[in-house]
């Protein structure tokens, strides 16, 4: 089973970052096979950038909860991702997903 989350537009653009309103954050998690994939639209529009990495690999999840959105910070070993402006149940859904 592959579950979806996004980032907020909304959020997003109340943070000033009109450009990433644009092209939001999407993080797919795919309980069944253990993966992670984060994926975004570059900054010319043509390609998309992805990060995939599996469960194991997560050694630390940070939830930082603002008035607008929450970011989360993930570090793995050898990489860490920043994904900004979930939505505060979708940020602990995923982290429970994550890391049961």
């Amino acid at each position: 089973m592959i579950e979806t989350f996004k980032s907020s537009s909304f959020n997003l653009m109340l943070r000033g970052q009109l450009w990433n309103a644009i092209i939001p954050w999407t993080v797919e998690v795919d309980a069944a096979n253990n993966f992670i994939t984060v994926r975004k639209r570059n900054w010319y529009l043509i390609g998309i950038d992805e990060n995939k990495f599996r469960f194991t690999s997560v050694r630390h999840i940070e939830i930082d909860q603002r008035l607008f959105g929450t970011d989360m910070f993930i570090r793995m070993y050898g990489n860490s991702l920043t994904i900004p402006c979930l939505k505060r149940k979708a940020a602990n859904k995923l982290r429970d997903l994550i890391m049961p």
